[in-house]
């Protein structure tokens, strides 16, 4: 069972295992509107190297949003996202293929 306790400028959810205090306006900005308040990229998952690999970003806001591939010798190997995006948490897939569809690792 979920409580929620409300004061002035704080939120308690009590929890099975214990009450934890949130502030109102993180509890509202982020798990009721589900909003990052921040930037994050996270590692690509598994890994670069496999077949397919995931990357996962969170965007605070609207912003113009690049993400590119590139090898070791600084040359462009894909572009994966090259667009303006809203806020929220995204995520996209690179399939180890450069911009003409050719496997490249």
């Amino acid at each position: 069972m979920l409580n929620l306790y409300f004061t002035p400028s704080w939120l308690s959810i009590d929890l099975e295992s214990g009450i934890i205090p949130v502030s109102l306006n993180y509890f509202l900005n982020n798990i009721v509107n589900n909003v990052p308040n921040i930037f994050t990229l996270y590692p690509a998952f598994p890994n670069p190297f496999n077949p397919v690999a995931t990357i996962s970003y969170d965007l605070s806001k609207e912003e113009f949003v690049q993400i590119k591939i590139y090898d070791l010798s600084g040359n462009e190997i894909r572009s994966l996202i090259n667009s303006k995006q809203r806020l929220g948490y995204r995520s996209t897939i690179w399939d180890a293929t450069n911009n003409k569809g050719r496997q490249v690792s």
